[in-house]
């Protein structure tokens, strides 16, 4: 029975990679690898756009967190094989409170103060949260692009 579900489980991973959303992943996980996320984090920073609170209910979805009690987003990116270290995860989360805020508050920026002043925020935002990703991994690049080259070796990823 236990064979069973773990290929259901994968046939569904595989349905999700398929999707435009998993094609949208893999079109940014170039972006989002010198941070340390996969692509389903970069996946659900986009999504985060629309709500901020949209980012963890997309990582659910991609992570394939089910309804079953035992099932939890904590236990399914603990698994070594979802790629995130703990590192990864604080960062992400750090970078998740820095980008720019969802979509409706770009847009009452444009309106309050003027476009120019919406594309300021927006690229200042998103360099602060880029940048403080360096200030919080400073002096552990080394090791931390290690643990990222191993996780992407044990989820089968191209490294290079």
């Amino acid at each position: 029975m236990e064979g069973i579900a773990e290929l259901e489980h994968l046939l569904e991973a595989e349905k999700i990679e398929q999707s435009y959303v998993g094609q949208a992943g893999r079109f940014i996980a170039p972006v989002m690898k010198p941070l340390g996320f996969t692509w389903e984090m970069g996946v659900s920073i986009l999504t985060g756009f629309v709500a901020k609170e949209v980012v963890v209910s997309t990582m659910g979805v991609l992570y394939h967190v089910g309804a079953e009690a035992e099932e939890s987003l904590s236990v399914a990116l603990s698994d070594p094989v979802s790629g995130v270290i703990p590192l990864a995860a604080f960062v992400f989360m750090t970078f998740v409170l820095l980008y720019p805020p969802c979509i409706v508050a770009m847009i009452a920026i444009k309106r309050e103060a003027g476009a120019g002043w919406m594309w300021f925020s927006i690229a200042y935002q998103s360099a602060l949260a880029w940048l403080r990703r360096m200030d919080l991994t400073a002096g552990s690049d080394d090791v931390y692009l290690r643990l990222i080259l191993i996780s992407s070796r044990e989820r089968g990823e191209d490294c290079a």
